[in-house]
């Protein structure tokens, strides 16, 4: 019984630990926006939350309920994201595309140097 006692048995928190640490930084490996890109995304983020306090603001002063200024607040919301988000799919697929494009031209380049290789042995 007293053998027991001193040996502690652990609580599984040490394997928990280690599947957080190889789990921890999934974006390590991702590369960041560019910064046009995180530009438009912080203006348009702080845009959203300016229009919703301006109309939270206003329609509490107005002598608006609380239902009210909550319908106000969520409508002005779920509008002014949705435009948002537009605009970002816009930007971001337009952005993905252009890279793609520099991409493809630079991959045609490379091949144009590497057809005169004289290491290739055309049959």
């Amino acid at each position: 019984m007293s053998a027991d006692k001193g040996q502690e048995k652990p609580k599984g928190k040490a394997p928990e630990k280690k599947a957080k640490e190889k789990t921890a930084n999934p974006k390590k490996n991702s590369r960041p926006l560019p910064i046009f890109l995180e530009t438009i995304f912080s203006l348009a983020r702080a845009a959203i939350i300016i229009s919703c306090l301006a109309v939270a603001g206003i329609s509490f002063l107005s002598g608006a309920t609380w239902l009210d200024v909550f319908i106000r607040t969520g409508a002005t919301l779920l509008g002014l994201g949705s435009i948002m988000w537009l605009l970002a799919t816009v930007l971001t697929s337009g952005s993905i595309e252009a890279r793609q494009a520099i991409a493809k031209q630079n991959g045609e380049e490379e091949k144009s140097k590497s057809d005169h290789s004289t290491l290739e042995i055309n049959a």
